[in-house]
């Protein structure tokens, strides 16, 4: 991908081949360094080569570590962003047959009703997933990873939310395969319906499964206890899914 073999460390003056970002001579982070040259180099061919390499079907493995490493060197937002556009797609659908399921705005032509749902969604999901990041960022800080940063982890989780992707799809084609005169007895009813429970189990394994593959990134790039690092991100997860 990068052009650049090597660098120049700015505190020891030696030449450090492409791949280290720590100096093996003086323990300079290099990082900022190869980021200003990396990203210059980045384009959007590079980004759909990334986020296919995300994902196992396509040729990726099941923990991308190539990946990571390329992504500690220069992360970007573009590439997560697609992926959560899919993941919001196939949401939305999940929404929309819960809603025409339980009779609510069942009136309402299916089309109108996905373009209505679909923006709502994504812009729902990025800002969970901003505010979310965020919230690691500072509890990693406070343990002493004083080198995280927002984008870097926002585009290692985002690369690695495949799991959470696949698991909406299955949760899809379950909520679609299923007879819908069965959920025509009232919102309170449907929400406690066997049904979707399950679909709530399901995205819940997507999401554990994501975390933990971003976690194989994530403590190595912030020189972290793999044990307290999946610990940190599970948490507010666990939370929210035994409020909801």
């Amino acid at each position: 991908m990068f052009e650049f073999k090597e660098i120049k460390c700015p505190r020891c003056k030696s030449l450090v081949p492409l791949g280290y970002i720590i100096c093996p001579y003086c323990g300079y982070d290099l990082r900022p360094i190869l980021r200003m040259y990396a990203r210059r180099e980045l384009t959007f061919k590079d980004i759909i080569r990334r986020v296919k390499d995300s994902i196992p079907i396509y040729g990726g493995s099941l923990i991308p570590t190539d990946l990571f490493n390329e992504i500690m060197i220069a992360p970007d937002a573009l590439g997560p962003t697609m992926i959560i556009v899919a993941l919001s797609f196939f949401i939305s659908l999940i929404y929309m047959r819960l809603l025409l399921g339980v009779g609510i705005l069942a009136s309402v032509n299916i089309g109108v009703l996905f373009v209505l749902l679909l923006p709502i969604t994504l812009i729902l999901n990025l800002i969970l997933f901003a505010i979310y990041v965020s919230f690691i960022n500072w509890i990693f800080r406070l343990i002493g990873a004083t080198n995280a940063e927002f984008t870097t982890t926002f585009s290692l989780l985002g690369y690695s939310l495949w799991p959470l992707v696949g698991a909406s799809l299955i949760a899809l084609f379950l909520m679609i395969a299923y007879n819908p005169s069965l959920l025509l007895e009232g919102v309170a009813y449907a929400l406690s319906h066997p049904l979707v429970s399950l679909v709530r189990y399901i995205l819940f394994a997507g999401i554990i499964v994501s975390l933990i593959i971003a976690n194989e990134g994530i403590s190595k790039a912030y020189y972290l206890n793999k044990f307290v690092s999946l610990l940190i991100m599970l948490t507010p997860i666990a939370i929210l899914f035994l409020a909801i």
